[in-house]
């Protein structure tokens, strides 16, 4: 009898381990058998990484090169800030497993501008035909606008001398030179309106000059950046000419 009782309880259990088998085997089928799609129109904008949904995702592999991101969304911050080539795919993650990774993308991040520090416009002032200007720093020359025509001055120069072929009221504008590398030009400077008659524009007083006094060697020092061809200087002294 005892005998008997046994065989059956091992019978049942054959059953059993049987039937769990079989169930295992067709779950893992089925699961073989799900095709996952594969992310697509992989997509690259200001350096982020974007693709299409895909239906039941969990989370996203973005591989880039031989590294391997999680991510929870369908879009990814590249880190990237070189300039180099690049090979970029995703796969999706989802309960009935882990699909292909997608279609490489090449990628190569572009070179961020350089932003240039602009240079200021001239201050013009002028005196016969000779423009006149203050030296503005890092300047690479100047230009001068005047009568239709574009003129330009060497670098660190402050002053042009204009050629008159007509009478009339004109407008002068000046930009800086910038080198391009560092320094971008100036915007046009404000117009300086002049009058000339006689192919002559007026004489206005010339700008202050420059001088130091040492009061140890008692040596007096100047420099006119405006007229390198003046004849003569006169020296005051308590407004009376020494």
């Amino acid at each position: 009898m005892k005998k008997k009782s046994f065989f059956r309880i091992l019978l049942v259990f054959l059953m059993l381990l049987t039937a769990m088998s079989v169930l295992i085997f067709a779950g893992c089928a089925r699961k073989k058998g799900k095709v996952i799609s594969v992310p697509d129109n992989l997509s690259i904008q200001n350096n982020v990484l974007t693709w299409d949904p895909i239906t039941g995702a969990l989370t996203y592999d973005v591989r880039i090169d031989d590294d391997v991101y999680p991510v929870e969304e369908n879009r990814f911050e590249l880190p990237i800030d070189d300039d180099l080539d690049h090979e970029i795919s995703v796969r999706v993650n989802t309960y009935d497993g882990t699909s292909e990774y997608s279609i490489s993308l090449p990628y190569k991040r572009a070179e961020a501008k350089k932003v240039l520090q602009q240079l200021a416009a001239p201050r013009i002032s002028m005196t016969g035909n000779r423009i006149m200007w203050s030296t503005v720093l890092n300047n690479n020359g100047y230009k001068i606008h005047f009568d239709g025509n574009t003129y330009v001055a060497k670098k660190n120069a402050t002053y042009y001398d204009l050629t008159f072929t007509r009478d009339g009221r004109f407008e002068i504008t000046m930009e800086t030179i910038g080198d391009g590398i560092t320094f971008s030009s100036s915007n046009l400077s404000s117009p300086y309106s002049v009058t000339v008659k006689d192919l002559k524009a007026p004489l206005l007083s010339l700008p202050s000059v420059e001088f130091s006094f040492n009061p140890d060697t008692k040596l007096l020092e100047w420099r006119n950046p405006y007229s390198e061809d003046a004849v003569s200087y006169m020296i005051y002294k308590n407004d009376d000419a020494i």
